[in-house]
This record gives structure tokens, sequence and C-alpha cells, in this order.
């Protein structure tokens, strides 16, 4: 009778051992895909930085090609 209530002491064990491990896994993954999302949110901030910097510069090269074209 001892022996087989240590058993399922240790198979109850087991199972809330194994339980946890996969909530652990499950929320280490969850962390995971929410890094990357922010990841993603920030490479994409920092190509429209650039393409705002880059559309100003444009702007900015034709605005002094101007006025020197004007000032000649």
């Amino acid at each position: 009778m001892e022996n087989s209530t240590s058993l399922r002491q240790l198979a109850t064990t087991s199972k809330k051992f194994v339980r946890r491990l996969a909530t652990i896994g499950e929320n280490r993954l969850e962390l995971l895909a929410v890094r990357v999302q922010e990841e993603r949110e920030r490479i994409l901030h920092a190509f429209l930085l650039a393409l705002g910097v880059a559309a100003f510069g444009l702007l900015a090269g034709i605005a002094l090609t101007t006025a020197i074209a004007v000032l000649l």
C-alpha cells in the first residue's frame, strides 16, 4: 500500500513539474514573440525616420539649387 501511495505521489509530482515546465516554456515563447514584435516596430520606425530625413534632404537640396540659380 505504501509503495502504490509513493508511486501516486511521484506521478502527481511529475505531472505538476511537467505542467510548470510547459507553462514556463509558453511564457518564454510569448515573451519572445513580444520582443520580436517590438523589434519590428522599432525597425519600421527607424526606416520611416530615415525616409523622412531623405525627403527633407532632397527638399533642402532643391531649395539650395533654386536659391543659387536665382542668385546667379
